[in-house]
Parts: C-alpha cells; structure tokens; sequence
C-alpha cells in the first residue's frame, strides 16, 4: 500500500523510484513553506523549562533548514517502508551545503555527521545512517524499535535521526 500526500505542487515521479512493495507511506513537504510557519521564536523564548538550553540549541539548529545546509527550494521526502516486521523511516532532503550540513547535524545529534562521497555514503559516528544520491540528494534511514508493526503499542521508539 502506499499513501502519497503532499504539501505543495510538482512532479511526484522521481520519488516513486525510491519506493518498493514494502513502502507504505510517501509524504512531501514543502520546506520553504513549511519553515515559515514553524513557531521557531516562540520555542526559543519558551521559558516554561519544558526544553532544556542545549535541547533550544539543538532545536534552533534543526528548525532553520536553510541555515544547515539543506536547499529548501527542494522538498522533503518522508518515506515508511517495512522490513523484517520493522518501520523504516527514510528522509530524502538536498543539500546546497555539504560541510554547513555535516557541522550542524553533529551539533543536533551529539554525533559526528560525516558524507563520504567517495563511496556515496552518510554515517553517524561511523555508524552508517544513509546514502548519496547525484551531487547533492541524500537519504537518511532510522528502523525503528516498536517491533511488529502491524502492532503498533509493542515497544518504545529509538528514532534519533
């Protein structure tokens, strides 16, 4: 089964080359318009100690798409495939600025954020987290830990990405 919703006009073509008969669910996202309406001032005002400095940082960092090197005139792809029981969760973004992106997705993640172009890989302190499509496409894929899904209360989530 697979569920394209999208936020924003264009050709949904290239993406379905990402799917498989185990993806089940596609969303688009249009980060320009996306990143306008985000609360972004609001949240780093909050004084309501619900977020931590660090986490207001980390927050301040991942929010501003345009300033980690993420080209948002391009959408945002969330991608739900299952493998071996398990969601896959895939993120398929651009990239206008490879070391802007790799610097501040370290900071966000506490981790060191490398792409390896040479071998068209993403990792995560060594850990590999995605893979290079072209010059400048990249995915990221985090399974998660909720166990069968067609069970979805069976287990806590370990989605760090």
């Amino acid at each position: 089964m697979i569920l394209l919703t999208s936020c924003g006009g264009g050709d949904n073509g290239d993406i379905l080359k990402f799917t498989t008969d185990k993806t089940l669910a596609i969303s688009k996202v249009n980060l320009e318009q996306f990143n306008d309406k985000l609360p972004k001032d609001e949240i780093a005002k909050d004084t309501s100690n619900h977020f931590s400095k660090s986490e207001k940082e980390k927050f301040k960092l991942f929010m501003n798409a345009e300033d980690n090197g993420i080209d948002i005139e391009q959408p945002l792809y969330i991608i739900v495939d299952e493998s071996k029981g398990k969601y896959v969760f895939s993120f398929l973004l651009w990239l206008d600025d490879t070391k802007k992106f790799q610097d501040n997705f370290s900071k966000i993640t506490d981790t060191k954020v490398t792409i390896d172009k040479t071998n068209n890989m993403v990792y995560s302190d060594g850990n590999l987290i995605g893979s290079v499509y072209g010059e400048d496409r990249i995915v990221l894929s985090k399974v998660s830990n909720y166990g069968d899904y067609s069970y979805s209360d069976s287990g806590d989530s370990n989605a760090d990405i």
